[in-house]
């Protein structure tokens, strides 16, 4: 899995934090402590990969690990380590999360109602143009010309509004932070109209840490950092099987049985999408 998201072009990325409990040295009265530690979160909408990476921290070394070697476009919330990963990497882009940036304008309606409801008027059709573009299935050609046509000219209205309102909004109050970041994360922001594989916004890749986030309230922590880097492996198979219509039971349970003499060359064949392609086409072969 890490090696086919980091051939891809186009990946989400996000981060999310799991507790690690550690063992601290034996001159110490207490055994254990807890760690926090991160689950870098990587998804390629296109072939509906998911990798779940878990690293100690969430430092901008901790991304290389996967990023170092990717080279294309990463669709990220607002986060720093990306921006200085990207401009040390001059092979990749950064395309912003429009929903990250909406939502800040939804926050400011008990400051200052009136205007952040114009923004969320705004956004409004934008969005629908895109939950249009979904419901006929359209190719991402097929998409970016639509976008062009449609979505450039209510992205540009709603940058006028925005900048309109700069001069007339505190920057310590939260419609001034809102209108900040949105004018900070422009240029990203606009990445999506320039390629219709792009989203607008990074929720496919959050949908993937909910079953993280759910597990927080039920296993809450993770038994070590190798037990960590194991969870991070399930929920990426797990993960992959999901968007893809797989049962994750019935392709573990073939995968096991069948890994040991598939040849090491065509591992990704086992993957979940490659794996229900061939078996419906009938080429795996008990």
């Amino acid at each position: 899995l890490q090696i086919t998201i980091q051939a891809a072009s186009y990946i989400q990325a996000d981060e999310s934090r799991i507790m690690v409990q550690l063992r601290k040295e034996k001159t110490n009265k207490k055994k254990w402590k807890m760690h926090r530690g991160q689950m870098w979160v990587y998804l390629d909408p296109v072939k509906k990969l998911v990798l779940f990476d878990y690293e100690s921290g969430r430092a901008k070394k901790h991304a290389l690990v996967i990023l170092d070697r990717f080279a294309g476009t990463v669709q990220t919330d607002a986060y720093g380590v990306y921006d200085s990963i990207a401009k040390s990497k001059p092979d990749l882009t950064l395309a912003g999360c429009n929903t990250h940036v909406r939502r800040k304008f939804y926050e400011a309606l008990s400051n200052d109602e009136e205007n952040a409801a114009k923004v969320l008027a705004c956004y409004q059709p934008i969005y629908a143009i895109e939950a249009e573009c979904r419901e006929k299935n359209l190719s991402p050609e097929q998409r970016l010309k639509v976008r062009q046509e449609k979505a450039v000219p209510l992205m540009n209205k709603l940058h006028e509004l925005v900048t309109a309102l700069l001069d007339h909004t505190m920057p310590d109050q939260p419609l001034g932070k809102a209108v900040r970041h949105a004018l900070d994360r422009w240029p990203h922001l606009q990445e999506y109209l320039k390629d219709g594989r792009l989203e607008i916004c990074n929720n496919l890749v959050e949908n993937h840490i909910r079953p993280l986030a759910l597990g927080r309230k039920n296993y809450l922590f993770a038994g070590s950092e190798e037990g960590a880097r194991r969870l991070a492996m399930f929920l990426s198979f797990c993960g992959t099987c999901r968007p893809n219509k797989v049962n994750p039971l019935h392709w573990f349970t073939d995968v096991l049985e069948r890994i040991d003499q598939h040849s090491i060359q065509k591992l990704d064949e086992l993957l979940p999408r490659q794996w229900k392609q061939l078996r419906d086409q009938a080429i795996l072969q008990d």
